[in-house]
């Protein structure tokens, strides 16, 4: 199992192909499976390099108390001076694209591009954001009465009530990639999934010089995403000095795979200009 020491843990990692190096992040409560198996057909012209981040997949947990965006960036950067990899361009969905654009402003020295897929900044840009980023709190709240698990159920049939249900994506469309992939992929503990929570509530709390951020970026969103992230997206293009953003059709918020051809389309074409 290809596995490197990143800040005090054995990460777990995928490569394939052979060429400029790009570094794909998955988000919350994934792992790499997804993003290893959608975007495969990149590797015919580039490196792709696809870790399990902290406290996922088979990376699995450490014994840090508390995770955040922050750890999870220098994480990846530890992963890129490990493996040598020169600039990469790095790739990031959803928690993963909070964690590329922390990297990219964090470690501009080690980053050719930045793209994210259902990604977001971290201040809100509306007064229901603002409530919307007390969500992780709530849930640690609520979860010792009726357990964290009962209450994001709780919280997602919220969100299929104010948003449109296809943004939601094919979850049996996740399950079929996953089966693809072939490997048993232990759950996280409660532990680890309470350090994931706290992780994704202190985001909120990071500052990002969009500045700092010059490298050419795409910004993708799909287009039954919900409105918060589809104006996001927008938001990261015109604040980062070289930014675009794309609107994936007939997709929601796991867009590579709803719509896996226009995400390595739209991807490849990007790498190419970089």
């Amino acid at each position: 199992m290809p596995a490197v020491e990143t800040n005090g843990v054995e990460t777990y990692y995928e490569t394939d192909g052979d060429g400029p190096p790009v570094v794909l992040l998955h988000g919350a409560g994934m792992d790499g499976r997804l993003w290893a198996e959608q975007a495969r057909p990149l590797a015919d012209d580039h490196r792709l390099v696809v870790p399990d981040l902290r406290g996922h997949g088979r990376t699995g947990g450490s014994a840090r108390e508390d995770y955040s965006v922050a750890l999870f960036a220098d994480d990846v950067r530890a992963l890129v001076d490990a493996l040598d990899l020169d600039r990469p361009a790095v790739v990031g969905h959803s928690m993963g694209a909070f964690v590329a654009l922390v990297y990219a402003a964090r470690h501009t020295d080690a980053c050719a591009g930045l793209a994210t897929l259902g990604g977001e900044v971290p201040e809100p840009l509306s007064y229901a954001e603002r409530i919307e980023s007390h969500r992780p709190a709530l849930v640690d709240a609520l979860a010792p009465v009726f357990g964290r698990e009962r209450v994001k159920r709780l919280l997602r049939r919220v969100d299929a009530w104010r948003y449109d249900e296809r943004g939601r994506g094919d979850p049996e469309a996740i399950e079929r990639v996953h089966e693809r992939h072939g490997d048993v992929v232990p759950e996280p503990s409660d532990a680890e999934r309470r350090k994931l929570d706290a992780a994704l509530a202190t985001y909120y709390d990071v500052s990002v010089d969009y500045s700092r951020v010059a490298v050419p970026s795409l910004h993708l969103y799909g287009e039954y995403e919900i409105p918060m992230l589809r104006r996001h997206a927008r938001f990261m293009a015109d604040a980062l000095p070289n930014g675009t953003a794309r609107e994936i059709p007939d997709a929601g918020h796991v867009s590579m795979v709803d719509n896996p051809g226009f995400v390595v389309d739209a991807l490849r074409e990007w790498l190419g200009n970089l």
